[in-house]
């Protein structure tokens, strides 16, 4: 049963595709009947069960890790996992940042959205998301505020007293038939200057024309020579987005 049910998925399954087989819940027993079948990826979603089922099996075998994790359990799955499909927070993604490096390990991960209005389900919002997703924010060197959670370092518009941080994220939209391609450009901060974004957009795209480096941005900041920075856009397409508290 087990055989012929893969053999029929692997028919329909482009080349390019790889076929995860979930093994919670099951005894060994029906896992060897997977992988004698061909299957070598296998996913778990209970750190003990994991932990018991992999000296089981043979070494080959790619294992995946797809529930709730918490940390006190990394030391149960993150020895043997190639991919944990279900990081839900900020702490879970810096414990196991912290735990591939004390270990010389890389560990893939897949980040978990909280797409739905439930406030019991897990996952990122979309403004964490575009917090990770986006190039890192520091801290000004007059400031002794604390660093942001994924510890990179980024474009910071500072006020000369250490008061600012901002953080900005650009790219292209295509053409979609209709409109023509246009700039976008993402911009946050704990507080605005007068004619700060502007001044971000302006420099960025002076980067993005290749008329300078990247490291050019942050000489900028580190000199805080706002006339050597580029020059500030027309402001008809800004728009502000959402205010938290």
């Amino acid at each position: 049963m087990v055989r012929d049910n893969l053999q029929a998925l692997y028919e329909k399954l482009p080349s390019a595709v790889k076929l995860v087989a979930v093994s919670k819940f099951h005894p060994v027993e029906r896992l060897m009947e997977a992988y004698d079948a061909g299957q070598r990826v296998f996913a778990e979603s209970r750190p003990q069960e994991l932990a018991a089922k992999v000296p089981q099996m043979p070494a080959d075998i790619e294992w995946h890790f797809i529930g709730h994790l918490q940390t006190n359990k990394l030391k149960l799955v993150l020895p043997y996992v190639t991919l944990v499909q279900s990081v839900d927070s900020f702490h879970l993604l810096e414990a196991i940042d912290k735990w591939g490096r004390d270990n010389g390990r890389i560990i893939d991960v897949l980040l978990e959205l909280h797409l739905g209005a439930e406030e019991t389900k897990q996952g990122f919002d979309e403004e964490e998301l575009w917090s990770i997703l986006q190039a890192g924010v520091g801290v000004c060197p007059e400031t002794s505020g604390h660093p942001r959670p994924d510890k990179r370092e980024g474009p910071i518009a500072c006020d000369g007293r250490g008061r600012s941080e901002a953080e900005a994220v650009s790219g292209i939209i295509p053409s979609s038939g209709e409109y023509p391609p246009y700039w976008y450009f993402r911009v946050s901060a704990d507080r605005f200057l007068r004619n700060m974004v502007r001044a971000i957009v302006g420099t960025l795209i002076e980067v993005g024309r290749g008329k300078h480096d990247p490291a050019w941005v942050k000489e900028l900041i580190e000199t805080g020579s706002r006339g050597d920075a580029g020059e500030s856009v027309p402001g008809h397409a800004l728009f502000l987005s959402k205010v938290r508290y």
